[in-house]
């Protein structure tokens, strides 16, 4: 790598350290000035990004460490931390997947701000319709039981509607085969004997 791409880099991610700082005081600026709710929420999301918060810093560490000329282990445990931090994430992309569509419904109810009775994200059982009413169905009961004597506690009300649409988790990936992924892996081992070991 040539000297003056070294320096653009570094440039580049000054450039970047520094807004994602500043980014990141307004941030605390908002939640110790009471403007963002940070008591409730789904915990895997807080996992996710403190989990995510770690990895940046000890990524930021290590870089830190090897523009310096230092090895890998000289960054205070940062590679073990980007491990385990790593394997953490990658536990959690199970669970995100699992609870995608909840969590698109909850981010899609809050950007509308409200749920009226014809969103269909509202879709629920009613109990108004399984209580009973004043009416009398007399005709829909008799009309459903070939003209037969009523079930006790069945006479009157309206008849209850399901819920229409039902979430459903995705199903989870299958898993590739061992030659699908030798195949994958011997692919990828000439592409990464061009670059230069990054342990020592």
């Amino acid at each position: 790598m040539a000297a003056a791409e070294a320096v653009a880099l570094l440039e580049a991610l000054r450039t970047q350290a520094a807004e994602v700082a500043a980014h990141g005081r307004e941030m605390l600026r908002r939640v110790r000035g009471g403007q963002l709710d940070t008591k409730e929420g789904v915990s895997l999301l807080q996992v996710r990004s403190q989990a995510l918060l770690s990895y940046l810093q000890d990524l930021a560490l290590l870089v830190c460490s090897k523009s310096r000329g230092g090895s890998l282990r000289s960054a205070g445990g940062a590679l073990d931390r980007l491990l385990e931090t790593r394997v953490v994430l990658e536990k959690l992309r199970p669970l995100e997947q699992r609870l995608k569509y909840h969590l698109e419904k909850l981010l899609r109810a809050a950007a509308s701000g409200g749920r009226g009775a014809e969103d269909p994200l509202s879709f629920h059982p009613a109990p108004s319709n399984m209580a009973a009413q004043e009416e009398d169905d007399a005709d829909d009961d008799e009309e459903g039981r070939g003209g037969g004597a009523k079930a006790p506690g069945r006479g009157r009300g309206r008849r209850y509607v399901p819920p229409r649409l039902v979430p459903v988790a995705p199903a989870p990936p299958e898993p590739q085969d061992r030659s699908q992924l030798r195949a994958l892996t011997s692919a990828a081992l000439p592409f990464l004997s061009h670059f230069p070991p990054f342990f020592h």
